[in-house]
């Protein structure tokens, strides 16, 4: 379980640096780019909607794929997609590669928080708050890292940072998978050890439950006729 909680850590530290990057760097990549705040407005706000994909579909796809290799597969991605970034791509690749690099954030988030909430049991509040504590930790880092580079004029090494981080995230996950994943599926729940029922398998709807399901369903509409009214 320490091993997990390390491991969903450092995940959460990559996501936090990650999902601020493009902000913290706005000013000079705007201006690199000759294009306007509103556009880089559209950048931000894709990575947003891809990262609301990876959340809802993170459930589905577990299932289909398995937890492993959704897991590591969603690193790969964000990875690949803040290496193009420190690359100066075209603005056109930078906007494409938006919703790839927040589907690998959005699923990475909501994966990791089901595997350690899943395997803490009635701790799982306690073993949350220790790695959401990581991933404040790189949202508060990220513009000071990004003030930094920029002050030296490589700002783009900002996205080469979340990058490697995330590299080094993929290959320890993959090296050292904690072997309490392999011990009892994540979102199972167990019953009276008497009991002849076993174990039953909990099954996420798609959007979630609750209220949540339209909040995020109303983020999504505000921010594609957000874009759109520009």
């Amino acid at each position: 379980m320490i091993r997990l909680i390390w491991l969903g850590c450092l995940a959460y530290l990559t996501v936090g640096l990650g999902q601020l990057v493009v902000g913290a760097v706005m000013e000079p990549m705007v201006g690199a780019y000759g294009v306007q705040y509103g556009d880089g407005g559209q950048l931000v706000m894709n990575q947003f909607l891809g990262g609301l994909a990876g959340t809802l579909l993170a459930p589905w796809l577990m299932r289909m794929l398995g937890r492993r290799a959704l897991l590591l597969g969603a690193m790969t991605l964000m990875a690949a997609a803040e290496i193009v970034y420190a690359l100066a791509p075209p603005w056109g690749a930078m906007l494409v590669l938006g919703p790839v690099a927040g589907f690998g954030f959005g699923v990475t988030e909501t994966v990791v928080g089901s595997f350690i909430i899943g395997s803490a049991g009635e701790r799982g509040n306690v073993a949350m708050s220790r790695v959401e504590v990581s991933f404040g930790v790189g949202a508060l880092l990220m513009p000071f890292v990004g003030a930094l580079l920029i002050d030296i004029d490589r700002w783009r090494l900002a996205f080469g940072v979340v990058g490697v981080l995330a590299v080094i995230t993929v290959v320890l996950w993959a090296s050292l998978w904690p072997t309490i994943l392999n011990a009892a599926p994540v979102g199972a729940t167990q019953v009276d050890a008497h009991s002849k029922k076993g174990r039953a398998s909990v099954r996420l709807p798609l959007l979630g439950t609750g209220p949540a399901r339209w909040v995020l369903l109303a983020c999504a509409v505000f921010f594609s006729s957000t874009s759109a009214s520009r």
